[in-house]
């Protein structure tokens, strides 16, 4: 995996994550899917901006790609690490 953007995509996932309003942070489908779409935007935004990561046979778009679901499985927990001391 590419640590730097396991990093960036747990970051983001913290991030969007702190920012829900109360009544929705304690929703059970709600909070992971709007906390994971900050990284899932920005993997959309890389796949748009830089047309060389889209090749599937290249290993870029595979290791952004598996980065993404492990930084919300980062994220997610340190939230609510954060959040409940």
């Amino acid at each position: 995996m590419h640590p730097p953007n396991l990093v960036c995509a747990a970051l983001a996932t913290w991030a969007a994550a702190r920012v829900q309003p109360e009544p929705w942070r304690q929703a059970p489908g709600r909070h992971p899917a709007v906390a994971c779409a900050a990284p899932a935007a920005a993997q959309v935004l890389l796949l748009s901006l830089r047309p060389g990561v889209r090749n599937p046979a290249g290993p870029a778009l595979w290791m952004s790609t598996g980065v993404l679901p492990a930084g919300c499985a980062v994220g997610l927990p340190l939230d609510r690490l954060v959040w409940t001391s």
